[in-house]
């Protein structure tokens, strides 16, 4: 009721036709108790709206003290339902335990003038973050205070009694709200100047990009024409000032002072003459003597390009820690110098925009500069090539990406250098030909991590990757892998003296690589002879005795050795000890040399030329036939197989012994089948009757299944062909080229004809052969038809026989028996 008079809840109608639905009709009793009934809830919204008047103002009240106080309160809406409300309590209440630190911190927003007045004057300080923005800084350190630079809007903040530098809106309004934890984060490192140079091709855009770095990095631009002009520049003032000390000379001391090295400049500008390079120098030494360059650091423009300019450089500390190469082809330079023609505006083509000009410029840098790139690139490996076709923004963020980069690395270097800690020196930009110098004395080319967990010796030789050269307490130390280097740095007293189980000896010797031209003046002493160590210690059998590369070889303990792939050389040179002292087998292989033609007679080169053709079909022909002959090894089987061939191609031999030998090569290549199951069967024999033997035949049938003490007569008849004497003279006949290339081209012509005719013979014998096979069936048949009319006929006349005998013998028995009836008087007598 009482919500219903303060306006929110349902109307007294609606109230009443609830209560009254489904009801009968009410009397003048309950009448009176509803007339009742709106009295009290008159009575009642009354009380209510005075209650609400007091909690409201008593609330307003408390709002103000919160706030006095310093004291978080959140208005929470209860209308959508109370599960509604204790959501949005709780994500009111969430950003205050989140922040809960905050609550009680005050910070106060200042223009930047006034901040720097009060800096000035000593009333605030700076605080340990510098002017570093704290809320970038939170995100990871970036080595450079980009935030610093001229093209970046700070907003400062006073806090206690110390100035923060925010970059941005964004960034101002979360450290409002996050003040504590953002005052209290890790300090940055310690700032040191960054020195880049940025190189490339003409028209590459280095220009615009090296301007655009010193620019958004708060860096220094610098180039030897900007050198130049900034003296003339201050010459200009000086003028000035020479000419304000003639009207009045207490103005001479305000202003510039006449520069000695602005007028020599001049001077020679006015003559026309290059400006000399030692005042060339000069000019380069005065601006970087500018606060800027000495504190935030200098980005070199295309400076410097020869060699003395890279001394000079070095000898003044400014040597680049990074060196950014754009790389565009001469088509895009093209391009570029016709884009920069506009036709409406300018018609003919300027003489620096031409192709003639762009090739001559291209040359020079080629000449001139990729010198200098190949020196950074190999002395201080800190050269970052980058695509020029990119678009410019995404240009500039490699390349402020690559700087970021390697200023935390100088810096985490510097750092680790103060605390006594293990760095690699991938970024610090040492010169690797004086890392040599600095070696640890007690592993010196050695990798302790590889000697003192698997005991091999590596010496690294080159630095081809600084990640794998570590400094420790100013010693250098040299790595076969970054795994290595990765355990070092976790354990590095573990891998160093005293802490380290092993060093290498004073009196080790250590094998050396050894070129192919040092290999022939070492051959004589051999260590194992020419074959592989490695490989031979590996199986220890005839098959791992392999004869080594010339190119792979090492001479250790003033013997050589020779390796057949260069992953063996390094086995070798990691453990020799385990290797060096192999003593070779008995028997080893034999040793084949390339043969000179220039020793071998007429006779010899023709034959080797006008066989090898046969020998590879030869080869190929045993290949697919594989044949097999009884109680003869593979070897011997070759080899007869090879003869019979050989044979079979002689054309000083008749046909009828060449067919002969064809017939023999194909008995041998059908007969691999029978052989096979003739074994099984003796094996099989032999076997189940082994036990029941006597002893003198089992060693007899032994020695018999060994097939080794018999000889080549009494394992297979081989017929004896005569041999062909070529006589003393044709052995040394001497030849000219041109009758030595005559003789093998008719050699060859020979035996393609010989081929012709074997096919023709071939086709020929098959042709016959069939002839006679369609004569014999039908031979064959004849004489089957006339066997069976034969068996036909003897077989009637045999039945005719068997008939004419059974007549004959019924006419004798009537014939008998009419005869004893006459003798005896009729009586027969069966006796």
């Amino acid at each position: 009721l009482g919500l219903t008079a303060a306006g929110v809840g349902p109307s007294k109608s609606e109230v009443f036709q609830y209560q009254t639905e489904g009801r009968q009709d009410v009397d003048e009793f309950e009448t009176e108790t509803w007339s009742y009934n709106d009295s009290i809830s008159r009575d009642i919204s009354r009380a209510l709206k005075f209650y609400h008047g007091i909690y409201s103002s008593g609330i307003e009240k408390l709002k103000k003290s919160l706030n006095r106080e310093r004291i978080g309160w959140t208005p929470v809406d209860t209308n959508t339902g109370l599960q509604m409300g204790k959501h949005s309590v709780i994500n009111s209440i969430i950003p205050m335990l989140k922040y809960r630190n905050n609550v009680f911190e005050d910070v106060c927003r200042l223009s930047f003038t006034a901040a720097q007045a009060l800096l000035d004057r000593g009333v605030f300080t700076l605080s340990r973050l510098h002017r570093w923005c704290p809320v970038e800084l939170s995100k990871g350190n970036t080595g450079i205070n980009i935030w610093n630079a001229p093209g970046v809007k700070k907003i400062p903040y006073l806090h206690r009694r110390f100035i923060y530098f925010l970059e941005g809106e964004k960034n101002a309004k979360h450290f409002e709200e996050n003040t504590w934890n953002l005052t209290n984060q890790v300090p940055p490192l310690q700032p040191l100047p960054l020195v880049c140079m940025v190189l490339g091709h003409p028209k590459s855009g280095k220009t615009m990009l090296a301007k655009k770095l010193a620019q958004r990095l708060g860096l220094l631009y610098v180039s030897g024409l900007e050198a130049v002009e900034s003296v003339v520049t201050h010459a200009f003032v000086s003028q000035w000032a020479q000419a304000l000390s003639e009207v009045n000379p207490s103005l001479a001391a305000a202003g510039h002072q006449t520069m000695t090295l602005a007028n020599e400049v001049l001077e020679y500008m006015r003559e026309g003459r290059p400006v000399p390079r030692y005042i060339l120098y000069r000019c380069l030494d005065l601006l970087l003597m500018n606060p800027k360059a000495q504190c935030h650091g200098v980005v070199f423009d295309d400076f410097p390009t020869i060699l003395d300019e890279l001394i000079e450089i070095n000898y003044r500390e400014m040597t680049p820690c990074l060196v950014i190469d754009l790389k565009i082809p001469i088509e895009e330079a093209y391009s570029r110098c016709d884009a920069n023609r506009k036709p409406e505006l300018r018609p003919e083509t300027v003489p620096e925009e031409s192709h003639e000009c762009m090739d001559y410029l291209w040359d020079t840098y080629e000449n001139t500069t990729m010198e200098t790139l190949r020196w950074f690139s190999e002395e201080y490996q800190n050269v970052h090539a980058i695509d020029g076709r990119l678009n410019p923004e995404m240009v500039y963020q490699q390349a402020a990406e690559v700087c970021i980069n390697g200023q935390r690395k100088v810096q985490e270097y510097c750092i680790n250098l103060h605390y006594g800690r293990p760095n690699t020196l991938e970024g610090t930009c040492p010169l690797s030909s004086t890392l040599f110098h600095r070696l640890t004395p007690d592993f010196g080319f050695f990798c302790p991590v590889l000697l003192n967990d698997a005991d091999e010796l590596v010496s690294v030789k080159e630095i081809s990757d600084l990640s794998q050269v570590v400094e420790y307490k100013n010693q250098i130390y040299l790595f076969s892998s970054r795994n290595a280097v990765r355990k070092f740095m976790n354990n590095p007293k573990r891998y160093t003296v005293p802490g380290c189980l092993r060093t290498p000896p004073s009196d080790i010797s250590q094998p050396l690589m050894v070129t192919p031209e040092d290999f022939e003046r070492l051959k004589e002493h051999w260590g194992f002879m020419d074959f592989d160590p490695v490989l031979y210690f590996a199986n220890h059998h005839y098959k791992g005795l392999q004869r080594g590369d010339p190119k792979y070889c090492v001479v250790y303990r003033g013997k050589l050795y020779v390796f057949i792939s260069e992953d063996n050389q390094k086995k070798f040179m990691r453990k020799p000890t385990k290797y060096w002292n192999l003593l070779l087998p008995m028997k080893i292989p034999r040793k084949t040399e390339p043969i000179n033609y220039d020793k071998i007679t007429p006779f010899a080169y023709l034959s080797a030329k006008g066989m090898i053709p046969i020998l590879r079909k030869l080869v190929k022909l045993m290949a697919e036939k594989r044949p097999r002959v009884q109680f003869m090894n593979v070897d011997q089987c070759a080899a007869l197989y090879m003869g019979y061939y050989l044979k079979s191609q002689n054309m000083n031999s008749p046909f009828q012994r060449r067919q002969k030998y064809r017939d023999a090569m194909f008995k041998m290549s059908t007969s691999k089948s029978e052989t096979k199951d003739f074994l099984n069967e003796l094996q099989t024999h032999y076997g189940c009757r082994q036990r029941n033997l006597p002893e003198r035949l089992r060693q007899k049938l032994d020695d018999f299944l060994k097939f080794e003490h018999l000889s080549t007569e009494e394992k297979v008849l081989i017929p004896k062909i005569p041999e062909i004497d070529f006589g003393y003279d044709a052995l040394k006949t001497p030849f000219s080229e041109p009758q030595v290339t005559r003789k093998v081209r008719r050699m060859m012509d020979r035996m393609k004809e010989v081929d012709m005719r074997e096919k023709l013979d071939a086709f020929s014998t098959h042709s016959k052969r069939k002839k006679v096979a369609e004569e014999a069936a039908e031979r064959a048949a004849q004489d089957a038809k006339e066997a069976a009319e034969l068996a036909r006929k003897i077989e009637e006349r045999s039945q005719a026989r068997l008939k004419m005998k059974s007549l004959s013998g019924r006419a004798k028995s009537l014939a008998l028996s009419s005869v004893y009836t006459s003798s005896f008087g009729g009586k027969t007598n069966f006796s």
